[in-house]
């Protein structure tokens, strides 16, 4: 009698045990991703450059993109449409023209490229 109570305590303990510990894992959300999928490569002339925090907005003459995602490729090439970009990983632009109104950009984009 007196073990079939120990092993009766033991297994209530073992079934409030393993939630527990299940629960204990520790889940990291701000380690940046480093992989190559889900980044889209720009590069092009561009005109009307606006910078708000960490959004750019332009209105594209010539842009060439090259979207990697997990399964396919995408490339293509955007004229005359304004587009958004968000997030970039590494932007290189240059300005020319009268008062800097035209660039050529060259940028890593995390994400996509949202054209209006």
């Amino acid at each position: 009698m007196k073990t079939k109570i120990v092993a009766l305590m033991m297994c209530m303990l073992m079934i409030a045990i393993v939630p527990l510990a299940a629960g204990m894992t520790i889940e990291r959300e701000n380690e940046k991703d480093d992989s190559l999928f889900g980044r889209t490569i720009i590069r092009g002339f561009v005109s009307n450059v606006r910078q708000k925090g960490t959004e750019i907005t332009f209105r594209a003459i010539r842009l060439h993109y090259f979207t990697i995602s997990g399964m396919e490729k995408i490339t293509g090439v955007i004229r005359l449409k304004k587009c958004t970009v968000d997030d970039f990983a590494f932007e290189r632009r240059w300005d020319m023209g009268p008062l800097g109104s035209f660039s050529w950009i060259f940028g890593v984009v995390r994400g996509g490229l949202e054209v209006n």
